[in-house]
């Protein structure tokens, strides 16, 4: 009797148990989708909360960070100006950089291959890069030691007529050597700047960005749509997300209208985005 009586329990507890596993995980999915539905359109939102709907992985990255303390020093670039216990030379252009292997080959898919693969790098410790400018190296090897922009880097970034042009130079060069955190980083102060513009927008309108603004915006997004191969997907997308977060008032401006027909894929992009969202 005493068997029977704990293995009814224990059926019992099983039982109750699966039940209230099966309710709870009905009742999240449907909060899931409920919390999934709630972005209709970005008409009548401001751009912090169309951002907050939409999430994405770069939000998890603080441009401020990256970009505030600029000319401070810490312990792992003191390694890097120094050059002391290096095991490799990277040189592009006129510059050479005495780097440790331990560092570039964790953050750098490209270097790991080239340092620890069948090339002649890995044997000689040394490499010579071209076709690339130095001073974009000098950006990426600072981000990779740092997690840092230079201090001529933080200076671009910062100045709302050089930033599109050097986040889309900064994550071509990321993209390249495979330094993912970096790209990650480019997209997050583009999307930044972005929203911020948008704010702008949604306020004043579109009148008061000026021609210049305008005119950079969409050479640079004409650049990144250049760019073969899926990796380049995300950045193009931030140029979209401007639309977004500026709601269908931006599209009323017609100097947009203008730059867009010279920019045939981010006119597609943004033409799919309203369709989706809006009843045009």
């Amino acid at each position: 009797m005493a068997k029977n009586t704990v293995k009814n329990t224990a059926k019992n507890t099983a039982k109750n148990t699966a039940k209230n596993t099966a309710k709870n995980t009905a009742k999240n999915t449907v909060k899931t989708k409920t919390t999934q539905k709630a972005f209709p359109s970005s008409l009548g939102k401001d751009a912090d909360s169309v951002a907050e709907n939409e999430g994405g992985n770069s939000q998890s990255f603080d441009s401020q960070s990256f970009l505030k303390d600029a000319n401070s020093v810490t312990e792992s670039e003191e390694f890097l100006q120094s050059g002391a216990f290096s095991d490799v030379a990277v040189t592009c252009g006129d510059k050479t950089w005495k780097l440790h292997k331990i560092v570039i080959c964790t953050r750098s898919l490209y270097f790991k291959k080239a340092f620890t693969g069948k090339f002649k790098e890995a044997e000689t410790g040394q490499m010579t890069i071209h076709g690339q400018d130095p001073v974009e190296m000098e950006w990426l090897i600072k981000f990779i030691y740092t997690s840092k922009a230079t201090a001529n880097l933080a200076t671009l970034l910062s100045d709302d007529s050089s930033v599109i042009d050097a986040a889309t130079r900064l994550f071509k060069i990321a993209d390249y050597f495979s330094v993912d955190d970096c790209c990650d980083m480019a997209v997050k102060i583009l999307e930044d700047k972005c929203r911020e513009w948008a704010k702008k927008v949604q306020k004043a309108g579109g009148e008061h960005l000026s021609d210049g603004f305008l005119t950079g915006f969409f050479q640079a997004a004409a650049s990144a749509y250049s760019q073969p191969g899926p990796s380049f997907q995300r950045f193009r997308h931030t140029f979209v997300k401007f639309f977004e977060f500026a709601g269908y008032e931006v599209l009323q401006e017609p100097r947009f209208g203008k730059h867009l027909k010279n920019v045939p894929e981010l006119s597609h992009d943004v033409l799919i985005w309203a369709q989706r969202h809006f009843t045009l």
